[in-house]
């Protein structure tokens, strides 16, 4: 269960947050992008709140274990967090970037391209990296057996239209594939759907055919006939590593030669 002491927005508030920007909506000319995650919040010296933007899914478990042991109540006395419920990674950033919330969460390319574009104005950072989960591109139809056979016709479902670490993984592939110029072949196939939203649509033989998904909503379509894997995020990045020993600092474990810029 939550922590009492927590405030949480729901759905039936129509002003809610939740409202507001888990609205569908075309994304905007430019989108933004988030921080990728909260490490732990200095004590203030006057009782305040920090607003947190919590997506479903296993990726963001780190932050369902802050709010259910009162980590942040624990360590920093006198915040009061609120978690936000929002449905996919392009609302998160838009609810940081406008101020409606304070922190998110998000994939290492999208955070390099925020930080880039909002050096000087907004001043994304980040914090603290939030997890190793690979994200990985599933497809019930049985004519794509690689990504090279995706076409015209079909549909991907992801979080996040052109700015999510989903859509920067595509456009890395499409480069990788096809030569740099063709970076945004397959932008006019993304759809915009939170996870959940995306398996239903998936599964249930709608004109999306493929997803762009993480943990748990990966392993509930791998389990479905038919459904397999085109691509996943190791093949994009190259393998995963592991941590063997403790860095001094969150600087130094988090892209530590950008901490040395102006506007880091």
């Amino acid at each position: 269960m939550p922590p009492l002491a927590a405030k949480e927005h729901r759905r039936d508030d129509a002003t809610s947050i939740e409202d507001r920007y888990n609205a569908a909506s075309p994304p905007c000319p430019d989108p933004p992008i988030t921080v990728p995650f909260l490490a732990g919040l200095p004590a203030k010296a006057d009782p305040g709140s920090v607003r947190i933007a919590v997506q479903p899914g296993m990726t963001y478990l780190a932050l369902n274990v802050i709010q259910h042991r009162k980590l942040l109540e624990k360590h920093a006395p006198g915040i009061v967090p609120e978690y936000v419920r929002l449905l996919a990674g392009n609302n998160v950033n838009d609810a940081v970037l406008f101020g409606a919330v304070d922190i998110g969460a998000t994939g290492v390319p999208a955070f390099l391209l925020m930080w880039a574009k909002t050096r000087g104005s907004a001043n994304v950072m980040a914090i603290a990296p939030y997890n190793n989960m690979p994200l990985v591109l599933v497809t019930r139809n049985p004519a794509l057996r690689k990504v090279e056979d995706l076409g015209p016709t079909n549909r991907i479902a992801l979080p996040g239209v052109g700015v999510s670490s989903q859509a920067i993984m595509l456009r890395m592939e499409a480069a990788r594939l096809y030569g740099d110029a063709q970076f945004q072949k397959f932008d006019a196939l993304e759809v915009n759907r939170g996870h959940q939203d995306a398996m239903a649509a998936l599964l249930l033989n709608t004109e999306i055919d493929c997803h762009f998904t993480t943990a748990p909503f990966l392993q509930l379509e791998l389990a479905v006939p038919g459904v397999h894997v085109l691509l996943s995020s190791a093949d994009v990045y190259g393998r995963s590593g592991s941590i063997k020993v403790m860095p001094e600092s969150w600087q130094a474990l988090f892209v530590p030669e950008l901490h040395g810029k102006a506007g880091s």
